[in-house]
């Protein structure tokens, strides 16, 4: 299995137009578990172009990792409504990313992140307040 260093630095290497298929080929899906260290290295490398194009390429997987990225991203308020939007999704993967993706955050930024959270907690949709509290 691959860090999430050894992944940053192929998705480096790799044409930004491959991320998509390159990503979902290394899933490890389906199988017992997702490749959780490149959801992580998709998460802090992925521009808005490439989270555009991962949720425009349809699969779980990928849609999970552009989930991570726009949680990550979240200090940004489009980031962060589209994250709220994944946090609703029907596909259980795609809400972990996001949950990865506000850890990711906090770690960088634990007094934007703590603000987000007193929002989303308060939320209408329990999704929303679940990703909040994980």
């Amino acid at each position: 299995m691959s860090t999430v260093s050894e992944w940053i630095a192929r998705l480096d290497a790799c044409d930004p137009a491959r991320w998509p298929e390159t990503i979902d080929e290394n899933s490890g899906l389906p199988g017992p578990r997702a490749n959780l260290p490149l959801v992580d290295a998709v998460a802090r490398q992925a521009d808005a172009a490439a989270i555009d194009a991962l949720m425009a390429h349809g699969s779980e997987f990928t849609a999970m990792c552009a989930a991570a990225a726009l949680g990550r991203a979240s200090a940004s308020p489009a980031a962060a409504a589209r994250s709220e939007r994944c946090a609703m999704d029907t596909r259980w993967r795609v809400r972990e990313g996001v949950v990865i993706g506000l850890q990711l955050r906090a770690d960088i930024d634990p007094d934007g992140m703590r603000a987000l959270m007193a929002v989303w907690i308060h939320d209408d949709e329990p999704l929303v307040r679940r990703a909040a509290v994980a």
